[in-house]
């Protein structure tokens, strides 16, 4: 009866266990389910202009948003979206780079402009990532040096 009790308790935290998976990603397209944004008010110590420095990243299904999404399906567009703190707008190049999980680089996209205002945001959208765990970087060249997004925000393809 001891070993019964013992298998049932087991077979138990093993159910738990393989739904609490499932529900992680039940929130999925609908606002419950919206992930929290990489918040990055941290200046960098790349660039000379004191103020200059990365807002947040993240991951979206709708570039005209603030919602941050985490999960996607194979062959969605997903939007890598920045935004940062200029002191002085001006000419900005922007290097959006997605990582896997074990920090092999799968892409890089390098695209300038001019930024008009001290809050610039920007965004790159990719549809050809294979499912997998991935990590989405942003690295900011400005007319006063650097700035990189001090952590990684992370993403899931299913």
């Amino acid at each position: 009866m001891k070993r019964f009790s013992t298998l049932a308790i087991g077979i138990i935290f093993l159910l738990v266990g393989l739904c609490t998976q499932v529900f992680a990603i039940s929130g999925y397209g609908n606002s419950s389910g919206k992930d929290n944004s990489a918040k990055k008010d941290a200046p960098s110590a790349l660039s000379v202009a004191v103020g200059d420095h990365v807002i947040e990243i993240f991951t979206s299904l709708n570039p005209d948003t603030n919602y941050a999404e985490k999960y996607f399906f194979e062959g969605e567009t997903i939007y890598l979206m920045g935004s940062i703190y200029l002191t002085v707008p001006g000419a900005i190049s922007v290097y959006t780079i997605v990582t896997d999980i074990g920090g092999k680089v799968l892409l890089i996209d390098p695209y300038s402009f001019t930024a008009t205002s001290n809050y610039p945001v920007f965004w790159y959208s990719t549809d050809s990532l294979p499912a997998g765990i991935y990590n989405f970087h942003v690295l900011v060249g400005t007319e006063y040096g650097f700035l990189l997004s001090p952590t990684a925000f992370t993403f899931v393809v299913l």
